[in-house]
């Protein structure tokens, strides 16, 4: 999938590598893993737009909640054909083992039961593995002597390299819980069943762990612990598919155009985003 991508690039010289390659291969390779590989792009970048949409309105406007449960009737009404096929022929698709775990006696009662969760999938994974290849890319093309650094030795360098750009910036920015015993936080008292922000994208940065630099990316950083996938029970079940897939996108497209650098015409990468964050593009030029 991400040579077709590539190959789509070579017919080009200006692109943008969040819209034109990154969130493609994102939401298709996640597609195919959650059991749906027949969905095109546009298809599953509609649906995360529409489960975020949702589950972001804080404010409870009345035009994005009718707009997001028409996505969420819309993914009900297509996956729950998928959910009948898989019942018949299981295989080794998300939704296969979730229908597999799933309570009720009936097809109908179990795919109650597991969408929910299905929708947590597609809200949470759809798009993050391109989101953090994008910061990435963005990280390694504004700055000369990552890059050099980076091509000198990718295979040694990609693991570190991922590890800082979701460090620096995290996909997921902001993550609510609610305490379940009375608990002291910073010699404050939070008591049970208060709602907290964990803003996990402030504690990547926290100087007191990652040192006076800690907002700057620095390629060559020591590996510490962060929290872009979370920590504890709460630990993202996706970490080692989405680490997979930023590596190979990454790798794929720097082998592919080794001349590439940003086009910042319209000034340099801006990021954008609360909970979700990434660059909002990566224009470049494909070739020097």
């Amino acid at each position: 999938m991400i040579d077709e991508r590539l190959r789509l690039l070579d017919e080009r010289q200006h692109v943008d590598l969040v819209a034109d390659f990154f969130e493609p291969v994102s939401v298709l390779s996640v597609g195919r893993v959650i059991g749906v590989p027949e969905l095109d792009a546009a298809t599953l970048q509609h649906w995360f737009r529409g489960i975020i949409l949702g589950s972001s309105n804080v404010t409870m406007d009345m035009d994005i909640a009718v707009e997001a449960n028409a996505v969420s009737r819309e993914i009900d009404e297509y996956m729950f054909d998928v959910f009948a096929r898989v019942e018949k022929n299981p295989d080794d698709s998300i939704v296969s083992h979730l229908l597999q775990g799933a309570a009720g006696d009936t097809l109908v009662e179990r795919v109650r039961d597991i969408t929910p969760t299905l929708k947590v999938v597609i809200g949470g994974g759809l798009q993050e593995p391109g989101h953090g290849a994008s910061t990435l890319a963005a990280a390694l093309l504004a700055d000369d002597g990552a890059r050099a650094d980076f091509n000198t030795d990718p295979a040694g360098l990609i693991k570190p390299a991922i590890e800082e750009a979701i460090r620096w910036v995290s996909p997921i920015q902001v993550n609510i819980r609610r305490t379940r015993i009375d608990t002291e936080l910073e010699g404050v008292t939070l008591p049970a069943g208060t709602y907290v922000n964990a803003a996990v994208g402030a504690a990547n940065r926290s100087v007191s762990v990652f040192g006076d630099d800690a907002a700057e990316f620095d390629l060559r950083r020591a590996v510490r612990p962060h929290l872009a996938f979370g920590t504890g029970m709460h630990f993202c079940a996706g970490n080692y598919f989405g680490r997979a897939a930023i590596s190979r996108s990454i790798r794929g497209l720097f082998e592919r155009f080794p001349e590439m650098r940003l086009d910042e015409s319209d000034g340099p990468v801006r990021f954008r985003g609360f909970v979700f964050r990434s660059p909002a593009a990566v224009r470049v030029q494909l070739r020097g």
